[in-house]
């Protein structure tokens, strides 16, 4: 598994950096959330066939901006290899966060900002989730 999440990074590089010009973006939500749907999920991805923008859950309590590159890796993975299926949701849980030290500085510095920023938002309601902070932003 350490191997093809490492080459999962390597060959996704390109995810984030606003230098690198890419035809498709998307918008995902990063939400820090009390519970997840598992007590050993670290992350969790729930994509929509609508327009709604997927949203990545963390653990309030104990999200890293290791868990939130993994799940905004396997995002940029999963949307292009597997379009969402219309009128389906998918939900995604990930239970470790894998060998991202081997992640290019650029896309971890990208990642720690990104949970800056959501863990700065205010707390608000999260659809059926409760109460808890989020932040939309652009992926590619």
């Amino acid at each position: 598994m350490r191997t093809r999440i490492f080459a999962l990074l390597l060959t996704m590089s390109a995810l984030m950096l606003p230098a690198v010009a890419q035809t498709q973006v998307a918008r995902v939500q990063v939400a820090l959330v009390d519970s997840l749907s598992s007590p050993d999920a670290r992350a969790e991805l729930v994509r929509f066939s609508d327009a709604r923008p997927d949203i990545i859950l963390l653990r309030a309590s104990t999200a890293t901006a290791d868990d939130l590159l993994v799940a905004l890796l396997s995002h940029e993975h999963i949307r292009t290899r597997r379009p969402a299926r219309a009128g389906l949701t998918a939900r995604t849980t990930f239970v470790n966060s894998g060998p991202v030290a081997n992640a290019p500085a650029q896309i971890r510095r990208r990642a720690q900002d990104m949970l800056k920023t959501v863990k700065q938002s205010p707390v608000a309601r999260i659809g059926n989730l409760g109460r808890g902070r989020w932040s939309e932003f652009d992926v590619r």
